[in-house]
């Protein structure tokens, strides 16, 4: 793969192709509210505004919208930045050409990876210490300065550079600048993050213990007697790029060190490897959990679909009751990714627990006087998921839904027959694919809180 330079980045050939490809049907609006509708009038002269910019490094972001998520009771919501549509193009160009530039250097793993990588190790029995480390504040408290040395040394290019300082250092407040950390939700946020923990992750690889990072949720297996001497290490590098840890063995178990038989959680997955109570079988000697809040999180996400269909009156519809219920249930494929929860927890072994849910949301039916029978099972979907794949029709793929299927999907969401649904082809995919967005949007909700 040729890297790219900042030459080659910002054309106004590629930028018109993020817009198209990533924003041309975004809903999600900065503090400006342009939509697509409103930027296609002037795309050309916005986008040559875009290259000119960069090219002198005189491109100023708009402040950044702010989105507060809520992290559960006693912990302080995330704070989540909203780009303008141009600096969406902007960012995500600049996220493009950080790629190219270091896809030797970074491991860019999704969740469902870290989760194989880690049961290996589980189960190669070479382990007796597990030491979960949790980086405190980790995005606000990214050292601007540092981040930007360590950029240099990678041979980014000076005009990158500064269109990243840009970005970093704009606030939520009109003359504010953000003097530390880096901003979540912008497309660049994780891969500087990764590249400001590159050479802490590269010095703990390739030694005698098993080491993992997920952005601030840390990872390490080894001997019981060598366990003192990394945990130390690690929080003396950490420190040594002005970020810290959590204590460890304190009251919140963001930081523990512990016999790798006893019980632990990582990356909303629980782990039990006590194989003299816990086996589950010939294969996998480890029971392979959900954490508690996780698991809560989606039947109460189930529970809401209920609701929803109970308060609904004289718009009551089953078939969008079971449209929603068996999304939530099975997840989906949308724009080339698999969502939902099954999806995201698709290394549990816990069959039990998968069984239990799935009797919860029979009840749930009775209740509610709904047949059971056009409902999914949780049980039959993990199946599926793990040993199917993609070509199952057990869960819907989006995006190889053809003009019919879109607009029945339209239609339930409507409460009406596909025949009633009076729109243009260009106007039924753009429907159809706010629906889409708007329920992968609440999937996604339910594991907001893995970490």
């Amino acid at each position: 793969m040729t890297s790219q330079s900042i030459s080659n980045t910002f054309t106004l050939e590629n930028l018109r192709r993020i817009y198209i490809d990533s924003f041309s049907q975004t809903k999600v609006t900065g503090v400006d509210n342009i939509l697509p509708k409103h930027f296609s009038r002037n795309q050309n002269e916005e986008l040559s505004r875009i290259v000119s910019k960069v090219y002198f490094e005189e491109y100023k972001f708009t402040r950044y919208k702010e989105k507060l998520i809520l992290k559960g009771a006693n912990k302080l919501p995330r704070q989540i930045a909203i780009p303008t549509l141009r600096d969406r193009i902007t960012l995500k160009a600049l996220q493009g050409y950080l790629h190219s530039r270091l896809s030797d250097r970074l491991s860019m793993k999704v969740p469902q990876q870290v989760t194989r990588e880690v049961k290996s190790a589980i189960n190669s029995e070479n382990y007796e210490t597990v030491i979960k480390i949790d980086i405190k504040d980790f995005y606000p408290s990214i050292d601007h300065s540092i981040l930007v040395k360590k950029l240099k040394e990678l041979g980014i290019e000076k005009e990158a550079i500064t269109l990243i300082e840009s970005a970093v250092k704009n606030g939520f407040k009109k003359k504010s600048l953000n003097e530390c950390g880096i901003p979540q939700g912008l497309s660049i946020s994780n891969i500087l993050a990764e590249i400001y923990f590159l050479e802490l992750d590269e010095s703990f690889k390739g030694r005698p213990f098993f080491y993992k990072r997920y952005v601030d949720d840390v990872l390490i297996f080894c001997s019981s007697s060598s366990s003192e001497d990394i945990y130390k290490e690690f929080k003396d590098k950490v420190e040594s790029i002005n970020l810290s840890i959590h204590e460890k063995n304190n009251s919140d178990g963001k930081t523990e060190v512990k016999s790798i038989l006893n019980e632990f959680s990582y990356l909303g997955y629980l782990y039990n490897c006590d194989v003299k109570t816990k086996e589950v079988n010939k294969k996998e000697k480890t029971n392979i959990s959900v954490r508690a809040s996780s698991r809560k999180r989606f039947q109460d996400s189930i529970a809401s679909i209920f609701t929803l269909y109970a308060n609904a009156g004289k718009k009551k519809s089953k078939a969008l009751l079971f449209w929603k219920l068996n999304l939530r249930i099975t997840g989906c494929i949308s724009n080339g990714k698999r969502k939902g929860w099954l999806f995201f927890f698709s290394e549990m072994n816990d069959m039990p627990m998968l069984f239990e849910m799935d009797n919860m949301i029979k009840n749930l039916c009775a209740r509610h006087r709904v047949e059971y029978k056009g409902v999914k099972k949780l049980t039959r979907a993990i199946h599926v998921i793990k040993h199917e794949k993609w070509e199952s029709s057990y869960f819907p793929n989006f995006d190889e839904y053809n003009y019919k299927s879109m607009r029945e999907v339209v239609a339930y969401d409507r409460g009406t027959r596909p025949h009633k649904v009076k729109l243009t082809d260009q106007d039924l995919k753009s429907a159809f694919w706010s629906i889409i967005n708007r329920e992968v949007r609440a999937m996604e909700t339910d594991i907001t809180s893995f970490s």
